[in-house]
Formats: C-alpha cells, sequence, structure tokens
C-alpha cells in the first residue's frame, strides 16, 4: 500500500478499534467487513492471511493486509488460499 493508503488504514483502525487496545478483533471487524459485500470465504481467506500469527486478532501491520487484500478483492484480484505450515 502507498503512504497515503496506509494513513487511510489508520484512521480506520483506531474507528474499528472500539476498546482502544491495539487490536482488531473479528467482533470489531464485522461491520467493516460485511460493508464489503465480499462473501464469507473470501473475507475469511483475508482475515486467515492478515492475521500472521494466528491469535483471532490484528495488530495495525495485519489490519493494513487485511484492509489491502479485500480492497484488491473487490478490484477482481483471487485470494489464494493460505499455505500449510
Amino acid at each position: 500500500p502507498t503512504q497515503r493508503e496506509k494513513r487511510k488504514y489508520a484512521t480506520l483502525f483506531k474507528r474499528v478499534d472500539w476498546d482502544g487496545d491495539g487490536f482488531v478483533t473479528g467482533v470489531e471487524a464485522s461491520d467493516l467487513l460485511s460493508r464489503s459485500r465480499l462473501d464469507r470465504q473470501t473475507l475469511g481467506l483475508a482475515w486467515e492471511h492478515a492475521d500472521a500469527d494466528n491469535d483471532g486478532k490484528l495488530n495495525f501491520r495485519e489490519f493494513v493486509t487485511l484492509v489491502h487484500l479485500v480492497t484488491c478483492a473487490l478490484r477482481g484480484a483471487h485470494i489464494p488460499p493460505p499455505r500449510a505450515g
């Protein structure tokens, strides 16, 4: 993502991180993700790729990955399944 996109993502992160703990949970992200109107499978794949440490919540860097993948999917890109291991 460009620097401009990262600034936009930072603003979005602060808005989505309701409790201000520095992480975005699936519950916190659900409204944002549902507005994309992408199917659940695509959103699930994006989340799996973004949640690099598999802790069920996203730090800012992981959140940027999620939003970027969702944006790419909205533009027609295919999100492949994550590699095992």
